[in-house]
């Protein structure tokens, strides 16, 4: 008999909390699903844990505003946002700019090709197999992206909107499968000829092995991706053509990039990337603006490639048959429904994405939204431990952007700032945020109680009514003690007024 799926995901999130000593637990009950309990009492303030995303990636708003800037980098600040963390930062143009201080130079470094940018050497090395994969089409990637249908908050599930779960998002996915692939490979000595083998003897027309160690590699690989929440198979999601663009689109980019990423990663091949270069502000060279869009012949082309390609029915060797199942219909449908039921917003201070930092304040439209609106989504994450957490509209958990000091604020980059004088307005000018997360408690939580967060932004005048309509897309009406009071308030004023 098999564990059931739910139950195993919550005994190795477990053996994660007892790691790290947080004094929580993961549950599985049949009207709640996983959940979060305290194992002890927790004091209000209190940080249980620091989690990294299994996957990040920019919003199609963020791709669009460095875009913008890019285009006047030889003039105008620029903005710029790691590939890796999404942590942001402003670069002054080539002989500086009155406007700002000019900081020291900055480790940024950015590929010729793509032109992504990482900024430090940690984020080259965790980016490298996901940015290999990815450099060719990354521009193809994010270009078209369709506009919400509607202004307000971004809704996942089957409401989710393109603007939020990107193709780039679903491609990043099978990079970071890809990546954990590679890791596994070269930790264990496992060679290209010891794979070609495996396969071999697994497709001689002898009968199928289940030890065969290529769908070992697969499920371990994959294991972060099944602990999580997935929508039905038929599920159809608003925004997305999927069966006539997101799936075709990715099989054609991915399968054969797919396969040279990983022979290249066996063989100890050259990367297959152009080299990083250095960029630099104030009086040295800045990297050059997005290249145009590629012209209507070649256009046409790619249009040509993309409705010639046809996934492979069968594997020809140990590469295809990896890529095969990670770039299959359904496989990329489940991981498309677990970005849409578990992805967390990457918010950043709108005062700092709308005015370089160290910038005198301006009365301007920009300047004005971004007093009206503290945070900018500039991407999302998947969390293996945040998507076990259960909503709440009167959560007792935050869920906090891990704050980062840019190089152009204090001249040292990548400096997480404790220092509670940052939330000011004038401070969050000057601080962006990466894509880790701090859970803070929001209350005293009591031994054996629920700890729960909140999947929408929350507001002390919205209604019942309101907070479901954006909780739809997760397939639950939320029946927690302010959705009852307010429901029971609500049926006392109706009865009182029919009498």
């Amino acid at each position: 008999m098999e564990l059931d799926p739910d139950i195993q995901a919550a005994e190795e999130l477990n053996t994660f909390l007892s790691r790290m000593q947080v004094p929580c637990t993961v549950a599985v009950a049949p009207d709640k699903g996983k959940h979060v309990c305290a194992t002890a009492d927790v004091e209000a303030e209190a940080e249980l844990l620091e989690e990294v995303p299994l996957v990040s990636w920019p919003t199609a708003d963020l791709t669009e505003a460095a875009a913008a800037t890019a285009a006047t980098a030889a003039t105008a600040p620029s903005l710029y946002f790691c590939f890796h963390c999404l942590v942001c930062e402003w670069m002054t143009p080539p002989g500086g700019c009155a406007a700002l201080k000019v900081a020291p130079p900055l480790p940024w470094v950015y590929c010729p090709d793509c032109l992504s940018r990482f900024c430090c050497a940690t984020c080259v090395h965790a980016a490298h197999t996901c940015h290999a994969l990815l450099c060719p089409y990354l521009a193809a990637l994010r270009a078209g992206e369709a506009a919400p249908e509607a202004p307000g908050p971004r809704v996942k599930g089957c409401e989710v909107g393109a603007r939020f779960i990107t193709r780039e998002a679903l491609a990043r996915c099978v990079g970071v499968v890809l990546r954990k692939i590679v890791t596994i490979l070269t930790s264990q000595g496992l060679t290209a000829a010891m794979l070609a083998e495996d396969y071999q003897l697994n497709h001689s027309g002898a009968a199928a092995r289940s030890d065969m160690l290529i769908s070992q590699l697969f499920g371990h690989a994959t294991a972060p991706f099944n602990r999580l929440l997935s929508t039905a198979d038929s599920m159809a999601f608003q925004g997305i053509d999927f069966d006539g663009q997101w799936a075709p689109q990715l099989q054609c980019y991915l399968f054969q990039r797919g396969k040279q990423v990983l022979a290249a990663a066996l063989a100890g091949d050259a990367p297959l990337t152009a080299e990083l270069r250095p960029c630099h502000q104030g009086t040295d060279a800045v990297a050059a603006p997005p290249p145009p869009p590629p012209p209507a012949a070649a256009a046409e082309a790619e249009a040509a490639a993309l409705a010639a390609f046809v996934l492979p029915a069968a594997s020809t060797c140990w590469e295809e048959e990896v890529l095969l199942g990670l770039l299959r219909h359904r496989t990329l449908h489940t991981l498309l429904g677990q970005l849409a039921l578990n992805a967390h917003a990457v918010n950043d201070f709108a005062l700092f994405l709308a005015r370089p930092p160290q910038r005198p304040p301006v009365d301007d439209a920009a300047a004005a939204a971004a007093a009206l609106t503290p945070f900018f989504v500039k991407g999302a994450g998947v969390y293996s431990i945040l998507s076990a957490f259960n909503h709440s509209c009167e959560p007792n958990l935050a869920v906090r952007n891990c704050k980062v000091t840019p190089a152009s604020a204090d001249g040292n980059a990548n400096v997480y700032s404790s220092d509670d004088s940052s939330s000011s307005a004038d401070n969050d000018s000057c601080c962006s945020t990466n894509h880790e997360i701090t859970l803070v408690t929001t209350r005293t939580i009591m031994e054996g109680e629920e700890v729960c967060i909140s999947y929408i932004p929350l507001k002390s005048d919205d209604t019942v009514v309101q907070r479901r309509a954006q909780l739809k897309g997760y397939f639950f009406n939320c029946a927690c003690p302010r959705c009852t009071r307010e429901e029971a308030s609500a049926a006392a004023e109706a009865t009182q007024a029919t009498e």
